[in-house]
This record gives structure tokens, C-alpha cells and sequence, in this order.
């Protein structure tokens, strides 16, 4: 997923999601609308083991782990798109 950058306050990939029954739309921290997103959402997958069994994949701020995690856990195709997106964030963030 490429950043999302608000066109009122500039931040970038500080956004959240409201949820309907056709969309999915990422709103900045400061209210604007940036934009509508897929609906292949994986955000919301749960770790099914390890250190962080049960926590959303979007929630675990320990990109070393998630970097271990990927090179040594033989994941389905959603969670590894689901951690290399939140290791991407992290990234972003510093």
C-alpha cells in the first residue's frame, strides 16, 4: 500500500479507517477524507503464534520480530502481505 498523505495537514500514513457496508475510507487524524481503500484489507489478521499470538498484525511495533517473523515463519499469503505492510508503516514512522 502506497503512503497516505492528507492534502489539508500533509501528515502522511496518519489515518484512520471508518468502515461501511461498501466501503472502507482512510479519514486524517485531523478529519479530512483521503481516500477510499481496498477491501483486501488484512490489518485485522491476528498473530496465530509466537510473541505476539492473538495481537492484530497493525498493533506489533517491534519491526525486528515482524522482519524474523517473515524470514523464518512459513506464513499464508494474507499475513505476509499484512506484515510487510505494517513493517512498511514502521518504517514510515521513523
Amino acid at each position: 500500500m502506497e503512503d497516505l498523505i492528507c492534502k489539508k495537514c500533509g501528515s502522511i500514513n496518519d489515518y484512520y479507517v471508518r468502515k461501511s457496508e461498501l466501503h472502507r475510507t482512510a479519514y486524517c487524524k485531523c478529519g479530512s477524507y483521503i481516500k477510499h481503500l481496498p477491501n483486501d484489507d488484512y490489518s485485522d489478521l491476528a498473530m496465530y503464534l509466537g510473541k505476539y499470538k492473538g495481537c492484530k498484525v497493525r498493533l506489533i511495533k517491534d519491526q525486528n520480530y515482524l522482519e524474523w517473523a517473515l524470514k523464518n515463519i512459513d506464513f499464508k499469503a494474507k499475513y505476509i502481505i499484512a506484515i510487510k505492510e505494517q513493517i512498511k508503516y514502521l518504517k514510515a514512522i521513523n
